[in-house]
Order: C-alpha cells, then structure tokens, then sequence
C-alpha cells in the first residue's frame, strides 16, 4: 500500500469514528446535562453528519482506488464501501421507509463495522504474510 493510501485509510477511520459516534455519544449524553461536553461534540457532530458521511464514501473511494494493484479482488474493503453507499441510500430513502428507517441505518452502520473491522483484519493477514515472505528470502 503506499503513502497516499495509507493516510486515506487512517483519514478513513477518523471519519468512520466520528461519524459512527454520534449514536453512541447520544447514549453516553443521556445522564449528563445538555451543557456537558459529551453532549456539545454529539451536537456538533450531528450538525456536519451529512457532510463527513459523504466525505467518508468520498475518501475511502479514493483510497480504495490508490490501493488498486491490478487485480480485482472483492475484499471486507470493497464490501464495507458497498455497506457504505447502502448507509447513504436508506437516508435518501427515509421518506419512503417511514419511522424505521433509523433503526434500519444504525443495524446498517453496526454491520459497516463489523465489515471494517474484517478488512482491518484482512489487511493485517495479508502484512504479516509479506513479512513471513521477506523474511524468508
């Protein structure tokens, strides 16, 4: 992976992280008054969801792109960016899926996790099989 890609990838993460957050600092605010800090970073990040969500799939395209060595292979990478744009299409789709479709967006994001955390893993698999290799050159 070169350099590009790898500051995409953690740039990735960041964003993954605040964007997944929200939810989780909305349960965390609940016991603390509204002026507490928790509830300030859950306010303002919820005021540039959009923004970073769509900069996430922005990113990680890129990033994803830059990681191309030649051969297409479907990786947790490319299927969590698919979990991605289906987490932006149940947005768009609020509308038609009625009240719902917030409970359907956070089982999407638990899911985009999950696939995250698989590639993470995959990467991590496939970097100690180079090393292995070097190693025994």
């Amino acid at each position: 992976m070169n350099e590009v890609s790898k500051m995409l990838a953690a740039i990735s993460v960041i964003l993954t992280g605040m964007v997944s957050g929200i939810y989780l600092l909305r349960v965390i605010g609940k016991q603390y008054k509204s002026n507490h800090w928790v509830n300030r970073w859950n306010r303002n990040l919820r005021k540039c969801h959009k923004f970073l969500s769509v900069l996430l799939v922005a990113v990680t395209l890129i990033h994803g792109i830059t990681s191309f060595t030649g051969v297409f292979k479907l990786t947790w990478g490319i299927i969590s960016w698919i979990m991605l744009l289906l987490l932006g299409l149940s947005y768009c789709l609020k509308r038609k899926l009625g009240g719902n479709w917030i409970k359907l967006h956070r089982v999407l994001t638990l899911v985009f996790l999950v696939l995250l955390l698989l590639h993470l893993v995959e990467l991590r698999s496939l970097w100690e099989l180079y090393l292995t290799i070097s190693i025994n050159k």
